[in-house]
């Protein structure tokens, strides 16, 4: 507009967007609503995420146009759903049923049922947060404009769109047990919570579906990036532009050379979804910190930050193809799952553990799920599981740190035997603690 305001027009005849959200992510939905981690801005802890991206005008731009609903179409899966086994979710489920498939409902939700929900405190991250209605307003007349966009004559749009990598598409409430304890851990009980979780597709980048990065059509370009973080680094949308193969394209673009031959894990169409092989899931609900690592020692997980004076929470995410995310209570992270895998669980205050093991095929087809649960937490134990391609995993868990297995542990649970192991080592624990 401003160029062709000033009669310079002509001195664009072609735009290549890289990445770029044109109808922006629901990755913000889970960001603005519960502070997920690693937020787009990289800002300390979620509540901290949270507070501020509520009260930054420009974050509410990244939320999923009414025009991101449209180009869905009727009987995609929705963005927003709610557990029918859980008490925790009736509220909503009284207003939405039982999923959040349009742009109006999700508008009504990230608002407060329009006034009806109060704002959560700060900390209570597992509880949606309540959005300012002017600031979404403005976020709306600016998607009005740029949902309708179309190039000037003459102006060529190219898009380059990674694919592969596991992408929140939504999120959906289910119900977490949490452990509450007064003062001095002399009385526990377990309480029923809210608890939000992420949703994905392996059609995105990490961050930006490929719906949005594709919303214009006309010339387009796929990177599997999956494909290319296997037999090079771990590359995603935050560092998509170091990703050799696109450094090349975009040299043949903007040359205007012929494309007949393009880089590696580069394609004119998009990939199929059902060509994603095994890869692994595991969600973490409990007092302890997730790290994964592979049988190189490469480590996915939160990593100790540097400055003792910094609030700032660190993660990596050296393992090929792999992801770190926090939700409300819970810890997510994946890799491809084709080698051994190591769970590695630190615990950071008295409490239980539940953890969940996912394998998946294709963009969300599961071939096989396991669970761990009410497995005792204290601070400084250790809780390992070797995921190994065909073999049931089995937990070795030293409850108070100090290098000793306690128990050994399968899905099915623990013999009377480790029971009484770990009642002793945590009673231990207990008296420590107080002192």
């Amino acid at each position: 507009m401003v160029l062709e305001n000033s009669g310079e027009k002509n001195l664009v005849d072609r735009v290549i967007l890289v990445a770029t959200p044109e109808l922006d992510t629901p990755k913000a939905v889970l960001e603005m609503l519960h502070g997920m981690e690693p937020f787009i801005f990289n800002f300390p802890r979620e509540e901290v995420a949270r507070e501020l991206a509520e009260n930054m005008k420009s974050a509410y731009a990244l939320l999923p146009s009414a025009e991101y609903f449209s180009e869905l179409g009727a009987g995609a899966r929705p963005i927003i759903e709610f557990s029918t086994t859980t008490a925790t979710t009736l509220p909503f489920r009284g207003i939405y049923g039982e999923t959040i498939s349009s742009y109006g409902d999700l508008r009504q939700f990230i608002l407060g049922e329009n006034g009806a929900r109060l704002e959560p405190p700060a900390a209570a991250v597992n509880l949606p947060n309540v959005l300012k209605e002017p600031f979404l307003a403005v976020a709306e007349t600016r998607h009005g404009e740029l949902d309708v966009w179309q190039p000037p004559a003459g102006v060529d749009v190219v898009r380059i769109i990674g694919w592969g990598l596991e992408t929140p598409r939504g999120l959906v409430y289910k119900s977490a047990m949490q452990n509450v304890c007064n003062a001095d851990l002399s009385v526990c009980s377990a309480q029923e919570v809210l608890d939000p979780e992420p949703l994905s597709t392996v059609e995105g980048d990490g961050t930006v579906v490929y719906l949005s990065a594709d919303a214009l059509g006309g010339e387009r370009y796929y990177v599997d990036i999956k494909k290319y973080n296997e037999e090079n680094f771990n590359r995603n949308h935050k560092n998509i532009l170091e990703i050799n193969p696109i450094q090349e394209l975009l040299a043949i673009l903007v040359k205007k050379e012929a494309t007949t031959t393009l880089p590696a894990f580069t394609f004119t169409s998009k990939p199929d979804a059902g060509s994603i092989g095994e890869r692994l899931r595991i969600d973490v609900h409990s007092p302890v910190v997730l790290n994964l690592y592979d049988s190189f020692g490469r480590h996915t997980g939160p990593i100790p930050n540097p400055d003792p004076s910094s609030d700032l929470v660190l993660s990596e995410e050296q393992i090929p193809n792999s992801y770190y995310w926090r939700l409300g209570e819970g810890q997510y992270a994946g890799t491809s799952g084709a080698a051994t895998t190591t769970v590695k669980l630190v615990g950071t205050a008295l409490g239980s553990a539940t953890v969940g093991i996912e394998r998946i095929v294709g963009d969300d087809n599961t071939i096989s799920a396991l669970l761990f649960e009410a497995v005792p937490i204290t601070a400084g134990g250790l809780a390992t599981i070797d995921i190994v391609p065909d073999v049931a995993p089995t937990m070795l868990l030293d409850v108070d740190g100090d290098g000793v297995v306690d128990a050994e542990i399968t899905t099915d649970g623990f013999s009377s035997e480790d029971l009484i192991a770990i009642l002793m080592t945590r009673q231990s624990s207990l008296r420590s603690a107080r002192g």
